[in-house]
């Protein structure tokens, strides 16, 4: 399939772990740092997805199977359904809007004295596919937070409680 769900990346190869495919010892998600594939600009954006969204991608593709270019998913193509129910068990999101909606208010959460996002897009994207309850849980799931110069725990229960309003 291509796809990295368990880091919430889809694109090609990207190792994970010491010395993986995708960049050797760099990688270190606390840090955000996700080795040469994902930081290559020649290579192009990689595009952090959730769990609803490539649900919405398998979906796409499964009702367009012979209807276009792309060969047909087969019915026996185990690796696709196993990857579908993958997806299907872990996705959090009520349907494709809440998932919008709820990336919408992540990506465009600002650190009021920088004006830049207070997240990273793979901390959008664990955010999304972890839905954590608390700033708590959030830093214990997702230990890149921890290391966000304003970001409190009152600024972020803040945003997690926005993101649960949204996905129901």
């Amino acid at each position: 399939v291509g796809m990295g769900v368990e880091s919430g990346y889809v694109g090609g190869g990207g190792g994970i772990g010491a010395g993986g495919i995708g960049g050797g010892r760099d990688e270190d998600a606390s840090e955000l740092r996700f080795g040469r594939d994902f930081d290559n600009p020649s290579r192009g954006m990689i595009i952090p997805v959730s769990y609803s969204e490539v649900k919405s991608l398998m979906m796409a593709r499964e009702s367009r199977s012979g209807q276009t270019s792309l060969p047909p998913v087969r019915v026996d193509n185990v690796v696709f359904y196993k990857a579908k129910k993958q997806v299907e068990t872990f996705n959090r999101m009520a349907n494709d809007e809440s998932a919008a909606s709820v990336r919408n208010q992540l990506e465009s959460a600002m650190n009021p004295e920088t004006g830049e996002p207070w997240l990273h897009p793979f901390e959008v994207i664990q955010i999304i596919n972890l839905l954590p309850a608390n700033a708590e849980e959030a830093r214990a799931l997702i230990p890149s937070l921890n290391s966000k110069d304003g970001l409190d725990a009152d600024v972020l229960n803040k945003i997690l409680q926005n993101v649960d309003s949204l996905a129901v």
